[in-house]
Parts: structure tokens; sequence; C-alpha cells
């Protein structure tokens, strides 16, 4: 487990450590959501992403993720279980965080509204996955709380002291960003940099809006869901996680 102490010692130095501290934390929760995510796939393989079951034992890894970054800020910050989730944005749901994430996500709802109306004016067929329920309860856990606790929480977090916001928000987006290499829109037929780049830009908004509404994690959270939410919905039939975002999209993520 690296260590999280915020002593910095005078010279160039002093502003590096903790970034390196911050990379070597997310290094291990990267390598922790792989193992945990190879011990369900090989202990539970009479389970399928095709039922309820299967989506829910994929919560897994993601519980254990957000207790090894509770652990680090318990190290960090000297305090407990409970303080260290409270620290890293858990705080009570205020009227004025959910509606702030409800207004945000009215452009990316609206967006897929369209969306789904160009391909049924295509004639491809939409609607909900049977394991709905499921895998929104799915993302819930490993998007609403694992990646906001973690990357807006607590790295950026970490990362604040002795920074201005950008310089932090942009060290935690890149950091989040390299947690999605490789996978994100892979099947939608973009190019290979530009949706890591959206996620960038999104990890700035997250974290605006993070420490604007109080380091509470819910508004973006919030927005964050509405923009998973698309993986709620079988396109033409493509597959749970497979559903393409579909030509009618691929211009606004750079796609040919």
């Amino acid at each position: 487990m690296p260590s999280l102490s915020t002593r910095r010692p005078p010279g160039k130095k002093s502003k590096r450590e903790p970034f390196i501290r911050a990379l070597a934390a997310a290094f291990l929760l990267f390598l922790t959501q792989a193992l945990l995510q190879w011990a369900v796939d090989r202990f539970t393989g009479w389970l399928t992403l095709d039922n309820s079951a299967g989506l829910l034992f994929l919560c897994l890894p993601s519980l254990g993720c957000v207790a090894l970054a509770c652990r680090f800020v318990m190290k960090w910050k000297s305090i407990g279980w409970w303080e260290s989730l409270q620290f890293m944005g858990l705080k009570s749901l205020s009227a004025r965080q959910a509606a702030l994430g409800l207004f945000l996500s009215l452009p990316v709802l609206a967006g897929y509204a369209l969306a789904v109306s160009d391909y049924r004016g295509r004639g491809i067929s939409s609607s909900l996955f049977p394991e709905w329920a499921a895998l929104l309860v799915l993302f819930v856990v490993s998007a609403g709380f694992y990646e906001e606790l973690a990357f807006r929480g607590f790295l950026f977090q970490y990362l604040r002291p002795g920074r201005s916001f950008f310089s932090a928000a942009a060290l935690a987006a890149l950091l989040w960003c390299l947690s999605h290499w490789g996978s994100a829109f892979w099947t939608t037929g973009v190019r290979v940099f530009f949706p890591e780049i959206v996620i960038f830009l999104l990890g700035l908004a997250g974290a605006y809006v993070f420490e604007r509404s109080g380091n509470a994690i819910w508004s973006w959270m919030i927005v964050h869901l509405a923009v998973d939410s698309v993986g709620l919905v079988n396109i033409g039939n493509a597959g749970l996680f497979r559903a393409p975002v579909g030509t009618s999209m691929r211009y606004l993520f750079g796609g040919e």
C-alpha cells in the first residue's frame, strides 16, 4: 500500500510526490479491480451476463475497490471507516444536489432520446434489457459509488492541497481516463483517442461539480449514471455491453 502522508520535503519534488503516490494508489485500485474481476469470472463460471445474478456478482470488484480507497483515506487522514466515506463524498443528499444533478443530466438524456428516435426511424429496434434492474444496480455500484468515491472523493481531494483547481482536477481526470483506456466506446467504430478525451473532459467537469457542491458525490453521480444509462437499452439486439452507439451518434465522437 502506498504511503499517503501529506508531508512533502521542500524542493522541486514537493508537488510531484503526491501525484506519484496518487498514481501508485490508482494502480493498486486498477490491479485490485482486475484481480477481483478475474476471481469473479473464475469462481462463478456458472453465472453469465445474461442473468441478474451474474450482473449482481459483478458488483463485488467495485465494492472491494471502494473498501481499498477507504483504507487509503483512513491512513492519510487518520480517521475511521465511516468518516472516510463521508470525507470521500458520501454525505447526506440535499434537494439542491439532486436538482443540480438532474438539471445537468437533461442534455445527455435528451441526446439519447433523439438517438433512439432516429434508430427507430431507421428500423433499428431498441428496448430495455430484461435484466435492466440488475444492470442499474451494477452501474450505481461501479460507476456511481466506486468511480466517484475513488476518483473525485479520494484522488482529486488528495491532489488538491497546494495545487490550483485545474491542476488537481486535470491529474485526477487523467487517472480516471487511464482507468477507461481501450474500453470506452469500443464497439462504436470511433477513433482510438477521442473517447478518452471526452472522458478526460467529463473528469474535469465532475471535479468542478464535486467541489462546488460541498465535496459530495451526488450531483455528478446522477450525471454519470445518466451517461451510462445507454447501457440499459438493447439497441439492435446487439447484446449486453455491446449495444452500439450507432451511426446516428458517431459524428459526436469522431467516428468515420
